[in-house]
C-alpha cells in the first residue's frame, strides 16, 4: 500500500507543475535608421557577402589545384624552370663583374702610389 500513495504524490507533482512557461522578454528595438542609413547598410551586407563568396570560390580554387597537383605527375622539363636557370646565371655574370671592376680600382689606385 505506500508505493501506491507514492506514485499518486508524484502524479500529482506532475500536475501542478504543467503550467506553460512565460516567453522570454523580447529585444530592444534600436532607433530607426534614415533611408540614407539603411541603404549603406544594405551596401554594406552586399559587400560582405561578395567578399564571403569570393573567400568560398579562392578556397574552391585552391583545393581542386592541390587535388590537380596531387594527381598530376610533376613535368621532366618546362620553359619556367629553363627561364630561371637563365637569370641565375646573369645574376651570377653581373655579381662577377661588380667583383671585378671593385678590384680593377684598387690595383689602379695602389699602383700609382
Amino acid at each position: 500500500m505506500p508505493l501506491i500513495g507514492k506514485t499518486h504524490s508524484k502524479e500529482k507533482q506532475k500536475v501542478k507543475n504543467s503550467k506553460r512557461a512565460s516567453k522570454p522578454p523580447r529585444p530592444r528595438k534600436g532607433p530607426s535608421l534614415s533611408t540614407s542609413d539603411l541603404r549603406l547598410v544594405k551596401e554594406i551586407s552586399e559587400m560582405v557577402m561578395k567578399k564571403r563568396a569570393r573567400i568560398q570560390r579562392l578556397k574552391s580554387l585552391k583545393k581542386a589545384r592541390s587535388a590537380r597537383l596531387k594527381t598530376a605527375p610533376p613535368p621532366a622539363s618546362s620553359a619556367s624552370s629553363y627561364m630561371s636557370i637563365f637569370a641565375m646565371m646573369i645574376t651570377v655574370l653581373f655579381l662577377i663583374v661588380i667583383i671585378l671592376q671593385g678590384k680593377i680600382k684598387d690595383l689602379l689606385l695602389h699602383t700609382h702610389i
